[in-house]
């Protein structure tokens, strides 16, 4: 069992829990704020402050950082990314569906502005 909880008195012992986790983990770190392992999480000031949409850009951006997740990968997944053009800046939207089985699907929404 794999403790990824911030605290001793939680743990998460169930391979969805994990890689629901591990997602949330990815999304609310920026890169350099894990000591030991700078190049977790994600820096998405690059993209945000672009005058031109970056669509296709962060989403392989985005790609290449879920296929370093552990757990997530051992569920089939898809994701896609939206721009929606704001008065003062863009804002992205990641939509991940996790396939727990043929009959289960999870989905998971990440806003950046």
């Amino acid at each position: 069992m794999i403790d990824l909880a911030l605290d001793n008195s939680v743990y998460v012992n169930n391979y969805v829990d994990e890689a629901l986790q591990e997602l949330d983990l990815l999304f609310n770190t920026e890169c350099t704020e894990l000591i030991g392992d700078t190049s977790f999480g994600v820096s998405l000031d690059q993209f945000l402050w672009s005058l031109t949409p970056m669509t296709d850009s962060l989403r392989d951006y985005i790609g290449l950082k879920l296929q370093e997740l552990t757990y997530l990968n051992n569920f089939k997944y898809e994701f896609d990314v939206k721009y929606h053009e704001g008065d003062f800046k863009s804002i992205y939207h990641i939509i991940i569906d996790l396939y727990v089985n043929d009959h289960e699907k999870i989905k998971k929404e990440y806003t950046f502005n």
